[in-house]
């Protein structure tokens, strides 16, 4: 597919209303594109993301607690698949947090992902107790 994969993918968008995981394993199929990468082109979309597929938005605030509030009303139907994506969001958080340790933004996020692993049902409750750190403007 190369370097088309942009206009393949919004070609293969155009009659879609949500893309869930099974439209996401034809994408990835469709444009050989790496799962990441389809992501982030999907992210860059307006069409809606199923919460699997867009996994756990770490960009701001308001995305945080809304894709992890997400995964948490998924959990009682598919405990397997939200739990790999926020464990998958771990992962990335603390590899940013190797680069700067003292980073407020990291460690909060580190936070909300481990509430969220310990007890995903009570996260929804957890957040709205919790003073969210705002994520300084880079």
């Amino acid at each position: 597919m190369g370097k088309n994969i942009r206009a393949r993918l919004a070609a293969l968008l155009e009659a879609c209303p949500e893309v869930t995981p099974e439209f996401f394993t034809m994408l990835l199929n469709e444009t050989q594109a790496s799962s990441t990468y389809l992501r982030k082109l999907l992210r860059e979309t307006e069409t809606p993301l199923h919460p699997l597929i867009e996994g756990v938005r770490q960009d701001t605030v308001a995305n945080l607690v809304r894709t992890l509030v997400s995964l948490s009303e998924l959990y009682a139907s598919r405990p397997k698949e939200t739990r790999a994506a926020v464990l998958e969001a771990k992962t990335h958080a603390r590899f940013s947090l190797r680069r700067a340790p003292n980073d407020a933004w990291r460690n909060e996020v580190l936070v909300h992902l481990n509430i969220w692993l310990e007890n995903p049902g009570i996260y929804p409750v957890w957040v709205t107790l919790h003073p969210v750190l705002k994520r300084p403007e880079a």
